[in-house]
């Protein structure tokens, strides 16, 4: 950034330069070689602030024609100093321009002191989460995967056992570096009935533009007053989840400034999340850890001298806002789909088209907007979200419609409060008569149900009440609800729910009770207590009142896992009113899942059966493993039977193919892929370990660890001709190869990248003697490959 300079004028003219400048102080100069005084001076020089080394150099100009030091915009706020917008010659910044701040040049040491007040300077950037770079997602290589379920059953009719059937549930991906294809169809397989398509969609991920493109069948987006449909068009939306290191909710601003270096402790709701040091000067703690809901960070800086300076700020952060210039939205153009799991193809007639937009406009307001549309229906409505102080959230949205010749109108209010001992929802929406969106619009009739529009209308009245008190001292938690619902076919619901846990150490007893106060006696309560075994088991007990009628039952269960060779069970027996008693089994493969279980509900036996999984096409390879519903990662080590780790746990063996594919994995995150080294052939060379897998969403990673295997490697004991070991240290040389290899104890020599089956080498020893061996080189497979001892005879 510089080099050292001489005098750049004569002293003289430096005085008159600083009587100019009141803020400019010259040291006067050491010999040095004069320059010519009717040129500007480039320096480079060490720069201090406030008698603080930056421990950085930076580039400034000497004017010949003022005296004045200038710099560059980007220069000087690299050092730690604020420019002024104003100042708008960016390459060129007079330094006596910069309020708060004077300097002192000192020529002769080149150095540069500046003394600036707090509200001159750059904060110091305290990072309180480790939020770790994501790396950028590879696009995957072409591959297909045939996720598959096979359901069967049986019940004990009144001729015996009877088979009800087999069915099926399949979906296909096909992916590659243009995107994904999907498609899922479900339907029986023994009685030649037609299946069910389900979904057929192709996919484009940009994350980069926090974008996705998708194009057949999709569901549109929205709010919570609006009603998101199906549909078969195209799409285009914002991904927040492509970055998921990107931080969209409005944080708060934790600034400061300290008068002395220091120790800073930063406390969220009296938890200590951070402990940093800190120069003098303004800070700024960059995503702080905050919580969902009303907290209180507490800044305490700690000088040498142990004086302290405490700063308390009051936030609320919720998810439901938007950080200020963030954007998000959805935008679709299609057909409304219909009857979704009964028919393969039923769309309306008339294209539909749906919006949604949303933006933080600054940290304590978001506003929204929604527009959707089809032959006779418009709507359109919008909305706001923003902060009472740090108390909580109200939210406001309203919309009108028009459909038929008729019009319609919806507003919804809300309030909702998170703080450390009570959380309260707050929610009511109203719609009139007239009001009708792309739900009920293109709800189509059938026989079974005539009044479809009514049935899948929009709520005329909806009030939701919720409250929920944590008692951390006591280790229990109350919660209370209530819902009123009048739907669009006049039909109406009073739903109260009261809920109660209190944790005894491992027990925890739980008990709730519900009531609908539109229909009589429909109440229902419920007692239970469930205690941790050990080893994934858990055992739990209770009693079940509803309609007068009570259930009481014992059950235990063991959680498997999705890892190979996983065991699960599950035993439940209930007696009362009415008795009934299952036994279901769980086992995880390498190649699949299964599951069995056997009922008997008021003496009535039946039996399931369940087994899942994948076949998949990925690098030329075809593999069987359990269901890949998320995204996952193709393992290349070369090698069979190797075990392969994610996050440093067992997930597989490498197969014969030398590869493994690791399922459940994180999409667009660096998930951390090994394997374990004890399981190579010894003369396999091993480049890495370890490496990151960063898949795209229901696709294939690929991580690159293969092993070289095909090493030509020996290890040759060499003797002189005496028969003793050749001398440590010795340096063998093989013909052909410029490598060179040097003599371990007992006179072992590894030698690897031989070219050919007959070896000969040169062996020289530290004192200066050289001799000459030849061999002839076989191995085993998976063997290590040696030979001798062989003397190292001079002259040979």
């Amino acid at each position: 950034m510089i080099a050292a300079i001489g005098a750049a004028a004569s002293f003289a003219q430096a005085q008159t330069a600083a009587t100019m400048h009141p803020n400019l102080t010259i040291t006067p100069p050491s010999q040095a070689p004069a320059l010519e005084a009717d040129a500007d001076q480039p320096l480079q020089l060490e720069v201090f602030i406030n008698e603080r080394a930056t421990g950085l150099i930076a580039a400034f100009t000497l004017r010949a024609a003022d005296g004045r030091l200038t710099s560059s915009r980007s220069e000087l706020e690299e050092v730690g100093l604020k420019v002024p917008a104003a100042l708008a010659d960016d390459l060129a910044i007079p330094l006596d321009a910069l309020p708060g701040v004077t300097y002192r040049y000192d020529e002769a040491a080149q150095t540069i002191r500046f003394s600036a007040e707090a509200a001159a300077m750059q904060p110091t950037v305290i990072h309180a989460q480790a939020l770790a770079s994501v790396p950028t997602p590879q696009r995957p290589p072409l591959g297909v995967v045939v996720n598959y379920a096979l359901f069967g059953s049986a019940d004990d009719g009144p001729g015996g056992p009877r088979f009800e059937g087999v069915t099926g549930d399949f979906e296909t991906r096909v992916f590659g570096r243009f995107g994904l294809l999907e498609n899922g169809f479900v339907g029986r397989l023994d009685d030649g009935s037609t299946p069910v398509r389900l979904e057929s969609t192709y996919t484009y991920e940009a994350p980069d533009r926090l974008a996705t493109f998708a194009a057949g069948d999709m569901i549109s987006g929205g709010f919570s007053w609006t009603r998101p449909i199906r549909m078969g068009g195209v799409q285009f939306r914002r991904s927040f989840d492509l970055r998921p290191d990107l931080v969209t909710m409005p944080l708060p601003s934790l600034t400061g400034s300290a008068a002395a270096p220091s120790t800073l402790d930063l406390f969220i709701d009296e938890v200590r999340t951070l402990s940093a040091a800190v120069p003098q000067g303004p800070y700024e703690i960059d995503h702080p850890p905050i919580v969902y809901g009303s907290g209180e960070a507490r800044i305490v800086l700690r000088d040498a001298l142990g004086r302290e300076v405490v700063s308390t700020t009051p936030f609320y952060a919720s998810p439901q806002l938007l950080a200020p210039g963030l954007t998000d939205f959805s935008a679709e153009l299609g057909f409304a789909r219909r009857n979704y799991g009964t028919l393969s193809n039923d769309y309306d007639d008339h294209p539909a088209v749906s919006g949604s937009y949303r933006r933080g406009l600054d940290a304590d307001l978001t506003v929204q907007a929604h527009a959707e549309g089809t032959n006779g229906l418009a709507l359109a409505g919008g909305g706001a979200t923003t902060t009472i102080g740090t108390f909580g959230l109200v939210s406001a949205a309203a919309a009108q419609s028009r459909a038929g010749g008729r019009g319609g109108w919806l507003y919804e209010l809300a309030f909702e409060s998170r703080l450390p001992y009570l959380s309260v929802l707050l929610r009511t929406q109203r719609t009139s008569d007239g009001y009708e969106d792309l739900a009920s619009w293109t709800a189509a009739a059938t026989p079974e149900l005539p009044d479809a529009r009514h049935l899948y209308g929009q709520p005329r009245d909806v009030d939701q009440f919720s409250v929920s008190l944590p008692l951390q001292r006591t280790g229990s938690s109350i919660g209370v609800s209530l819902v009123r619902t009048r739907n669009a076919d006049d039909s109406r619901s009073r739903i109260a729910n009261l809920s109660f846990t209190q944790s005894f150490g491992r027990l925890e007893l739980f008990a709730s009770a519900v009531r609908d106060f539109e229909l009589d006696g429909s109440t229902a309560i419920y007692v239970g207590l469930s205690i941790p075994l050990g080893s994934r088991v858990t055992a739990s007990t209770g009693v079940t009142h509803s309609e007068g009628d009570s259930v009481g039952y014992v059950e235990a269960s063991r959680q498997g896992s999705h890892d190979p060779g996983s065991f699960g069970w599950t035993v439940r027996a209930s007696a009362g009113d009415s008795h009934d008693a299952q036994a279901i089994a769980r086992y995880s493969a390498d190649f699949a899942r299964f599951e069995v279980g056997a009922y008997d509900v008021e003496g009535e036996r039946s039996a399931t059966a369940l087994m899942e999984g994948a076949l998949s096409w990925i690098g030329g390879a075809v593999f069987a493993t359990p269901r890949l519903d998320e995204a996952f990662a193709l393992v290349d080590v070369g090698a069979h039977g190797v075990t392969v780790l994610r996050e440093n746990r067992p997930v597989g063996v490498t197969g014969a193919n030398g590869a493994l594919l690791v399922p459940d994995l994180a999409a667009f995150v660096a998930n951390r892929i090994a394997i374990d080294p004890a399981g190579l052939p010894v003369d396999a060379k091993v480049e890495a370990t370890e490496a990151v897998a960063t898949p795209y969403s229901h696709a294939a990673g690929r991580v690159d660890l293969r092993v070289a295997t095909d090493r030509r490697a020996v290890l040759l004991t060499l003797t002189d001709a005496g028969g003793a070991a050749l001398e440590i240290g010795s340096v063998v040389h093989v013909d052909g190869l410029e490598e060179e290899f040097v003599v371990g104890y007992d006179g072992e020599v590894y030698l690897e990248g031989l070219r050919s089956d007959d070896v000969a080498v040169t062996a020289t020893t530290p004192d200066g003697a050289s001799c000459r061996a030849a061999f002839r080189y076989s191995a085993a497979p998976g063997e290590q490959a040696r030979a001798g001892p062989l003397a190292c005879r001079p002259g040979r």
